[in-house]
């Protein structure tokens, strides 16, 4: 997967993905922290944080879009896996994509409002989406 992989590099308080942007890849974390915010209600919120190792953008192979704005809270170096690469190792790969299943289902069920459905789509999962796109305050 490392072959995939490129380097990225984030300043503190430097966009990393938008809510409801179609998603273009897959991002590993290896240094740093990160912050998600949603809008929900018309109001942008913090709903949560992400530290080395994790994975961002999972549930964005499924979706095609990005549940939440990420932004770095300290400066971050991350893993970048374009979505096309992705897709393409893990039709190769059916171990990694088994595993990924694993943490998509862990993503859902946990309810911490990382994981919620379009805005467009029918589907009135756990976590309702509002569709606005405002970016969260600086």
């Amino acid at each position: 997967m490392i072959s995939f992989a490129g380097h990225r590099v984030y300043g503190p308080e430097d966009r990393i993905t938008q809510e409801g942007a179609s998603a273009d890849g897959l991002l590993m974390i290896v240094r740093g922290q990160v912050e998600f915010y949603q809008t929900k209600n018309g109001q942008t919120e913090l709903v949560g944080t992400e530290t080395p190792g994790a994975l961002l953008g999972i549930e964005a192979l499924l979706t095609g879009i990005y549940s939440s704005t990420i932004r770095a809270q300290t400066p971050v170096d991350a893993l970048w896996i374009p979505m096309d690469k992705l897709k393409k190792l893990l039709a190769s790969e059916p171990k990694l994509l088994e595993r990924l299943m694993q943490l998509l289902h862990q993503a859902w069920e946990s309810g911490n409002g990382l994981f919620v459905p379009h805005p467009d789509s029918d589907n009135n999962g756990k976590n309702g989406n509002s569709g606005d796109k405002s970016e969260p305050e600086s």
